[in-house]
């Protein structure tokens, strides 16, 4: 969630130094960038659902696309706040939401996928798990204070627990064999 930007590039030492406005091109862009994905993520679902319906794999497919949408709006409503929702492909004008709306969104659609995605470390490298679902209902937990002004820290121990129980583990050793473990 940091970083110091030693770039010159146009926009960029806006960022760092938390002067930017909507003319700055990495804000647009990430904007644009996060619609695109769900956009897209919208696509894919209704373009996959009847098959989703009676075939596993593509059922596991679909639950990534909606994990895909919920990171997507996660970040949307973290650093654009009141963005609209849209859950299906329309040409239509969508309505700008609320936080609160973005919020159980993302919390139900997360909820749904973690009993739809493949268990931990069970699905081919690259693809998303149930524990992804997981660790991104424990930021957003984490979060909500900031989002819909509730502590729910009972939340995110209690997905964090779900992540740390898991068959992931952290690598304390860099490449070159330093670290502490």
């Amino acid at each position: 969630d940091e970083a110091v930007v030693g770039w010159r590039d146009p926009g960029l030492p806006n960022i760092h130094e938390m002067s930017w406005d909507i003319n700055n091109p990495w804000t647009q862009g990430m904007y644009f960038r996060l619609a695109q994905v769900v956009s897209f993520s919208n696509s894919f679902i209704e373009n996959a659902a009847e098959l989703a319906s009676s075939n596993a794999e593509a059922a596991y497919f679909v639950g990534e696309a909606r994990f895909l949408r919920a990171y997507a709006y996660l970040q949307l409503m973290d650093m654009y706040a009141n963005v609209p929702l849209v859950t299906s492909v329309t040409s239509e004008l969508p309505l700008q939401s609320n936080r609160q709306e973005l919020f159980s969104f993302v919390e139900s659609e997360l909820n749904d996928v973690s009993g739809i995605l493949p268990e931990s470390r069970s699905n081919e490298y690259g693809r998303v798990d149930r524990v992804a679902a997981w660790a991104l209902l424990t930021r957003l937990y984490l979060n909500a204070p900031v989002y819909v002004g509730s502590d729910m820290s009972s939340d995110v121990i209690a997905n964090a627990e779900k992540v740390l129980s898991s068959t992931y583990s952290i690598n304390t050793n860099d490449g070159n064999g330093n670290g502490s473990a």
